[in-house]
């Protein structure tokens, strides 16, 4: 491969990269808001939120489903139903052996510890997602676009007593 090719691979896949943090950004945005976007339910959003706080420098996390449960007060069923579609959307990564306690988050959605370590390993994962060894991240496709939330004018409560 040509190095002009090489680069303009390396512009389509940082472009990718960049409208994908777009979309997680909004759906982060959105879900401050109040409603629910992606697919992705509120307890999912908060189990992906205690990942990314526990992860290491790449994406490691090493914690037991109970301890997550724990610190979001989930029930067995709703952690499990929570994690499902991180999953099933390859934000959240098992192992193949499925070694207790450990997580990876996708590389696109980990954090490093500096900038050049950023770079190389989204260059890493755009390799192991051409050869099939990284499964990208997925979104749901819509044939519609989702509605927006509608904003709720502020009311005037009794107080109790």
């Amino acid at each position: 491969m040509s190095q002009a090719s090489g680069s303009a691979g390396n512009v389509r896949r940082a472009f990718h990269l960049t409208a994908l943090m777009q979309d997680v950004g909004d759906t982060m945005l959105t879900l401050a808001g109040g409603a629910v976007s992606a697919g992705l339910g509120r307890a999912a959003m908060e189990l992906l939120s205690a990942l990314i706080e526990r992860q290491e420098p790449g994406g490691e996390v090493n914690a037991s489903q109970a301890e997550l449960r724990s610190r979001l007060g989930l029930s067995r069923n709703s952690a499990n139903t929570a994690m499902s579609p991180l999953g099933s959307r390859n934000l959240v990564l098992r192992p193949k052996d499925r070694t207790y306690r450990t997580y990876y988050l996708h590389p696109y959605v980990a954090s490093y510890a500096s900038q050049e370590e950023l770079e190389e390993a989204i260059e890493d994962a755009a390799e192991h997602m051409e050869a099939g060894e990284l499964p990208e991240i997925t979104a749901p496709l819509y044939e519609t676009a989702p509605p927006k939330r509608q904003s709720q004018p502020l009311r005037a409560v009794r107080a109790a007593g």
